[in-house]
């Protein structure tokens, strides 16, 4: 018997491919962000600069307001004006934490 981990991967491939495109299309829909196809990884890193706020200040804000976690982009090399953003996590958690954001967003 041949143990081999290509369903598994492929399972696991897919998965994550579903949870980033269903990031992208909930967070392209957030006001004043402007959110690239994420080329691979488990992130998105996305222009926040249509807020009006530096990345260092919407990242506090969205963890005390919103109660989402997101990593300031200057914390990168030419980051400036951008967060990143996991999707690492089930879909629901996803849904729920891009909800948060909008309305905060919404009610700034």
């Amino acid at each position: 018997v041949s143990l081999t981990l290509d369903d598994d991967a492929a399972a696991m491939a897919s998965s994550f491919k579903a949870r980033c495109e269903l990031s992208h299309e909930l967070w392209s829909e957030v006001p004043g962000v402007v959110v690239p196809q994420p080329g691979g990884a488990f992130y998105a890193f996305s222009d926040i600069t249509g807020t009006g706020m530096t990345d260092n200040e919407f990242a506090q804000r969205a963890l005390d307001e919103a109660k989402v976690q997101l990593i300031p982009g200057s914390l990168l090399e030419g980051g400036e004006g951008y967060v990143r953003i996991s999707y690492a996590t089930s879909q629901e958690n996803i849904r729920e934490g891009v909800q948060r954001l909008s309305t905060w967003l919404n009610n700034k």
